[in-house]
Order: structure tokens, then sequence, then C-alpha cells
């Protein structure tokens, strides 16, 4: 990826295709990266701790998604292009580095009379989709996590025009409705460690979706500054509160033989959740107005909270 991401320089101002091209190229990159990623938090951790490193690493990694988009434009301001995209390699290439240092377990060698025919990838990835297709509890913990990951990106999205269309704060201090979202993520992590022992998973992640979807409704009616920071760190704590869970849920469910192929799914449904409904928002915000948007998104996100509390199988879920 920091090899794709270096390429990309030349590119920026004579090429679209090609932009087009290398963004398909890292992406691509991290489809590998990401589903061996998730699959290894339980290889490392004891079920006991699964929602406590869990945890960490969602707020980390959506932080740093999130905080990202807003850190873009002032760091082209003042580093320029090239020296952003070289940070940006020089991150992957110190991510690199880093996880040479992890003691993950060796995988035992196949035997002297086994087979070595590998499945083709087709069959690997349509292995995952049976799987899934055949766990109810697996496939409703990734519409689940598909729609707290499109909900985040389309407010992510949504925060610029909302603090200069509706805040009157101008584009450039939107960063502040995103650390508030920050924080908030951060407050459902401590509250994570010290109470999802004692609360069911399946209610904790309802519990999620609903106080997203109605602080998502709410923000159609804020006007200013100090209420939006307050939805904002609510949105953020529901969001935590989902995807941590979730992430639990589909370590604890998924056969280790199996992870590779659902995280490859998941990941590549949360890849989608920051592209489809990012447009599609986008534009139905554009259509009919901000708060229209940010109602009709909550109302979704109501929608698959309660989803997940009528199924048995869910519920069951401690």
């Amino acid at each position: 990826r920091a090899a794709f991401v270096l390429v990309t320089y030349p590119f920026l101002d004579n090429s679209l295709v090609m932009l087009f091209v290398l963004s398909f190229c890292i992406y691509t990159a991290t489809q590998f990266f990401a589903p061996a990623e998730a699959a290894s938090i339980p290889e490392l951790i004891s079920k006991e701790n699964l929602v406590v490193a869990n945890s960490l690493f969602m707020t980390t990694w959506i932080g740093s998604s999130v905080m990202g988009i807003g850190l873009g434009a002032p760091l082209v301001m003042f580093l320029g292009s090239a020296g952003t995209l070289t940070l940006s390699a020089g991150l992957y290439t110190a991510a690199g580095i880093l996880l040479l240092f992890v003691p993950l377990p060796k995988r035992s060698r196949r035997s002297a009379g086994a087979s070595e025919t590998r499945p083709s990838v087709w069959n690997e990835v349509s292995m995952g989709i049976e799987f899934v297709r055949r766990n109810t509890v697996v496939a409703t913990a990734l519409i689940k996590m598909f729609v707290a990951s499109a909900a985040l990106a389309v407010v992510s999205l949504l925060a610029l025009t909302f603090a200069r269309d509706v805040l009157k704060i101008g584009e450039h201090n939107f960063g502040y409705l995103i650390f508030s979202a920050g924080a908030g993520m951060i407050a459902g992590t401590v509250f994570l460690s010290h109470f999802s022992h004692r609360i069911p998973k399946w209610l904790i992640a309802a519990g999620g979706f609903g106080i997203s979807g109605v602080f998502l409704i709410l923000l159609a009616t804020v006007r200013d500054v100090g209420s939006a920071l307050v939805v904002s760190f609510f949105l953020g704590f529901g969001d935590i509160l989902i995807v941590v869970v979730v992430q639990t849920i589909l370590q604890h469910y998924v056969p280790r033989p199996m992870r590779g192929r659902v995280f490859g799914i998941q990941n590549m449904l949360i890849n989608s959740a920051f592209t489809f409904p990012v447009v599609f928002f986008g534009g139905l915000a554009d259509w009919i107005g901000l708060p229209v948007s940010f109602i009709s998104r909550g109302v979704v996100v109501l929608m698959v909270g309660t989803l997940g509390m009528l199924l048995p199988s869910f519920r069951a879920v401690q």
C-alpha cells in the first residue's frame, strides 16, 4: 500500500484514470490485510478480554478513519500533495514494520499425506458467503456492521456542509464535530471495559443502535454549536458500542478456519459502507436538504437495531 500511495503522486494532475486504477490497487491490497488483522485479535487475546481489545482496536481504527477525512485538507495545505502522500506511505511502512514484532502463533503444517490442493479464490469466497447465509447470528452481525459504518461515513461526509450551512462556523471548523464524536468513542470504550461482562452483547448492540438512531434524528433539529457537539458525542458513543460488540460476536461465532473468509466479507461490506451510502445520502442531502437526510439515516439505523431485538437467535447472544 505504501508503494501504491507513492506512485500516485505523478498522476495527481495528469490522469484521473490512473488515480482510479491506483485507488483500486490500494483497496485490493487492503482486502488482503484487513481480514487477517481482524482474525488475528482472537489469536492474541483471551475470550474474556475480547471486548476490551476490540474497543481499543475499533476506537483507533474508526478514529483514524474519521479524523483522516478532516486532516486531509490541512495536511495538503502545510505539507503539499507530495509531502502528504510521503507521510501516508511512511505510516504504512511503519505499521508494516511493527507487525513483524506481533507474536502470532504459528499455524500447524500439513501432514505429509495431506492433500496440497488449495481451493480457488472463487471457492474460498463462495464458502464464506455460504457460511454467512446459513448462520443467522453472523449474517445479522454483518448487516449491523454495514449500517453502523455507513451511518458514521455519511455523518463524516455531511459534517462539512452541516458546519458551513447550518452552524455557520465555516467548513474549516467541522473538525470540532469529529473530535466530539471521537470523545464519545473513548467514553464508549470506557463503558464497555467496565460493563460489557454484565450486560448481554445483543442488548449493548441494540442500545448502541437506539442511541445512534435517536441522535441522528435529533441532529436534524440542531442549529447551535453546543447542541451539535453534544449530539456528535452521543453519535460516537453509540457507534462504538455497535461496532465493538458486533466484532466480538463475529470472533466468537466464526470458527477459526472460516475467519479469514468471513472477515474478508466484512471488510468488503465496510468499504462499501464508506462508498455507496455516502453517495446516496450525499445526493439526498443535496436534493431535499440535510435535515431530511439525517432523519432518514436515523430511521434506517433504528430499524436495523429493532431487527436484531426481534431475532431470537441474536437475542440469545451473551
